[in-house]
């Protein structure tokens, strides 16, 4: 005799007793309350007078569960304001601004920023360390490097180039000749032009 197949048990939703109203305020926004018996969870909702959830709160066994939705919502404090979570995510489709006296991040993992269009950094000054790694630049196109001076493998700061000087480079590709071949002297090392003297009639 043959068994007959046993079909998926399907856990339906438990259902929630009718919501009761518990408030009607003049403008037709509406405050009730429904609960659970089986799950042991309770809903408070605000709903607009066109029907939509502008407020829910979820009381569960765990924890209450809060979502609101706002055509705006403004939070400030004198104090510290503090998330903690053990996940954060924000789209914003429109942009983000952030505004603060300084920032400062500390990343346990990795960090990774992708842009669609250019990614352009100011500051004062700019530092890059890599600790152990290297530090690789790659670029599609040209990559151009501008400053005063390019300095390589010189941790040592820059030495201030004094007027008349010899210039760095003379170390390495040696004195400058002048016309004649010679040793080209700085300016403040030759000897004063004599002045020709105007013959007597």
């Amino acid at each position: 005799m043959k068994s007959k197949p046993r079909g998926k048990v399907v856990s339906l939703p438990a259902k929630r007793a009718p919501a009761v109203s518990l408030a009607t305020l003049a403008s037709g926004y509406r405050l009730t309350a429904s609960g659970s018996a089986a799950h042991q969870q309770d809903l408070i909702m605000l709903t607009a007078p066109d029907g939509r959830v502008c407020l829910s709160v979820e009381l569960r066994p765990d924890g209450p569960v809060v979502q609101v939705h706002a055509q705006s919502l403004a939070v400030a404090s004198q104090g510290v304001l503090r998330l903690d979570c053990d996940r954060l995510e924000i789209q914003a489709p429109g942009g983000t601004s952030l505004r603060t006296g300084s920032l400062e991040q500390e990343i346990a993992g990795d960090l990774r920023t992708r842009a669609g269009g250019v990614i352009e950094s100011e500051a004062h000054a700019q530092r890059m360390h890599a600790r152990r790694g290297d530090v690789a630049l790659s670029a599609n196109d040209d990559v151009t490097l501008d400053g005063e001076r390019v300095r390589l493998n010189s941790p040592r700061e820059a030495t201030p180039i004094r007027p008349g000087a010899p210039l760095p480079l003379a170390a390495v590709l040696g004195p400058v000749l002048d016309d004649s071949g010679r040793p080209d002297r700085p300016a403040r090392e030759r000897p004063p032009a004599r002045k020709r003297s105007t013959p007597r009639r």
